[in-house]
C-alpha cells in the first residue's frame, strides 16, 4: 500500500481531540470530560478539577455551543430508568449517555436537559480553505431520535434566519479548521434560542443524495473535483432559493419482525429512505409517508394515547385532527385530559382493562391512525402491544407528537388537492 495516494480529507487518530481544540476557540466556557477508571471521571473547568461518577464523555460549554460525543437526548423519565439500571447493575445499559447543560455552583453539579430541541444537519463541500453548504435540513422528530430514523425537510420550516446563519458559519469554520477536503456532515440541535453542535463528521453522509436531488446540485461530482485539486472558488457555487419542499422519510423493517417494538430512539433501526417532493411541506410529507408504505388516512378515527409527560403537547395534535373532521378515541388518562380542555373524544379501554379494547378496535378497522407515545419502562403496564397491533393489521402509526403534527398538515394539504404530476426537472427549473 506504500504507493497508494489517498485524496480528500487526511484524518488521523487525533481527530476528536483536534475538534475539541477548534471548539475551544468558539466557546466562552469549555467543560471537558476526561475518561477515568470505574471509580470516577475527572471534570476539568479552567484550572479546577471535580470528580464525579458515571459521567458521559463529551464537551459542553455555557454560552454559544454545546458539543456531546453521541448527540443523544434522553428525557428525564428515561434518565430515571437509566439511573435505576445503574443501581441494579452498576453500569449504564446503553453506551450513549445524554446531552445536558452543566452548571457548577459551589462545586455542585446540576443537570439541565435539552428538552424539545430541534435537530438539524448540514452537508458541506470543503476544499480546506472554504466550504459550501447547499442547504440545511430540519429534522421533524425532536432531538433524541437517531438522525437516520428521523424524517427531515429541506428547506427548514421553523428555523430562524439567524440560526441558519449560525449553522452556516459554524459549518464553514469547523470544516476549514479540520482541513476537510471533500464532503462533510454536521449535526446541530437548537434549544432555548441557542445552537448546539452535536457532531462533526468529515465524510459523506447518507443525506448527500437527498440534498443533491432536492437542491439540483451534484455534490459527489463536485466533491470529487475538489478532492482532485480544484478550489470551490472555481466552481461558481452560490446560495439558491428553493421554492419546493423535499421530505425524507425512513423505511423500517418492523413488518418483518412482529414481536419487535417499533419505537424510535438513539439506535438506528431503519433500512432505507424515501423522498417526497411537493410545492408545500404538508403534501411533501404525505407523499413521503405514502412512499414508505405508511399511507395516512384522509378521514376516519384517530387513536390518541400518550404518556403523562406528553399530554400538554397533545392538545395541538388533537385540535388539528378535530378540525379535519376526524373522530378521536383516547385511553383513560388522555381522554380525561382532552375532556378537561374541551376536546371531545371517545374513551377506549387498554388491553388489561377489559373488552372491547384498543386491539379489538384495530382488528375491526375501527381505527384508521394510531398516535401512541411510549409510557416508559417504569410504567406498570407495557403498551408496546398497541404499536405491534397497528403493524400487524397495517394501520399507520406514529410514535412522536412532532410527526403527528406533520401528519395532520399532510392530510390537510392532501385533501385540498394533491396537485399535478411534476417532473424533477420542473422542480429544479424553479430554483434560483
Amino acid at each position: 500500500m506504500a504507493n497508494v495516494i489517498v485524496v480528500g480529507t487526511q484524518w488521523g487518530d487525533e481527530g476528536k481531540g483536534k475538534l475539541v481544540d477548534i471548539l475551544t476557540e468558539f466557546a466562552h466556557v469549555i467543560v471537558r470530560f476526561q475518561g477515568g477508571s470505574n471509580a470516577g471521571h475527572t471534570v476539568v473547568i479552567g484550572d479546577s478539577q471535580f470528580i464525579f461518577h458515571q459521567l458521559p464523555s463529551g464537551i459542553l460549554h455555557d454560552n454559544k455551543l454545546c458539543v456531546i460525543g453521541s448527540g443523544v437526548v434522553l428525557d428525564p423519565v428515561t434518565l430515571v430508568e437509566e439511573i435505576a439500571e445503574v443501581k441494579r447493575n452498576g453500569f449504564f445499559k446503553s453506551d450513549d449517555a445524554f446531552i445536558y447543560h452543566m452548571e457548577f455552583v459551589h462545586k455542585k453539579e446540576f443537570d439541565k436537559f435539552l428538552e424539545n430541541a430541534i435537530e438539524t444537519e448540514a452537508d458541506a463541500i470543503s476544499d480546506g480553505t472554504d466550504a459550501y453548504v447547499p442547504a440545511v435540513m430540519e429534522h421533524i422528530e425532536l432531538a433524541g431520535i437517531h438522525s437516520g430514523d428521523s424524517a427531515c425537510v429541506i428547506p427548514p420550516i421553523t428555523i430562524s434566519a439567524r440560526h441558519l446563519e449560525t449553522i452556516h458559519e459554524y459549518t464553514r469554520k469547523i470544516a476549514i479548521r479540520l482541513n476537510v477536503v471533500g464532503l462533510m456532515n454536521m449535526q446541530y440541535a437548537i434549544a432555548n434560542d441557542q445552537v448546539y453542535v452535536l457532531e462533526a463528521n468529515p465524510r459523506a453522509s447518507r443525506t448527500v443524495p437527498l440534498v443533491s436531488k432536492v437542491c439540483n446540485i451534484s455534490m459527489v461530482r463536485l466533491a470529487t473535483q475538489v478532492m482532485l485539486g480544484k478550489k470551490l472558488s472555481s466552481l461558481n457555487l452560490k446560495s439558491k432559493l428553493i421554492k419546493h419542499f423535499g421530505v425524507k422519510e425512513s423505511v423500517f423493517p418492523f413488518n418483518m419482525f412482529p414481536e419487535v417494538d417499533p419505537l424510535l430512539g438513539p439506535e438506528m433501526r431503519s433500512t432505507g429512505e424515501v423522498l417526497g417532493l411537493a410545492g408545500s411541506f404538508g403534501l411533501a410529507f404525505f407523499k413521503a409517508e405514502e412512499a414508505a408504505q405508511q399511507l395516512l388516512p384522509s378521514e376516519g378515527t384517530v387513536l390518541i394515547t400518550v404518556s403523562n409527560r406528553e399530554r400538554p403537547a397533545v392538545l395541538e395534535v388533537a385540535k388539528a385532527f378535530v378540525r379535519l373532521g376526524f373522530k378521536i378515541k383516547a385511553t383513560n388518562g388522555t381522554h380525561r385530559f382532552l375532556t378537561e380542555h374541551g376536546i371531545e373524544s371517545e374513551h377506549i379501554l387498554k388491553m388489561h382493562e377489559g373488552r372491547p379494547n384498543i386491539v379489538d378496535g384495530i382488528m375491526n378497522k375501527e381505527i384508521q391512525l394510531v398516535i401512541n407515545t411510549p409510557s416508559g419502562k417504569l410504567s406498570k403496564y407495557d403498551d408496546s402491544y398497541i404499536r405491534k397491533a397497528a403493524i400487524k393489521h397495517k394501520i399507520p402509526y406514529i410514535t412522536t407528537l412532532a410527526a403527528a403534527i406533520a401528519a395532520a398538515k399532510g392530510i390537510e394539504t392532501y385533501r385540498q388537492g394533491n396537485g399535478s404530476v411534476r417532473s424533477l426537472q420542473s422542480y429544479h427549473g424553479d430554483i434560483h
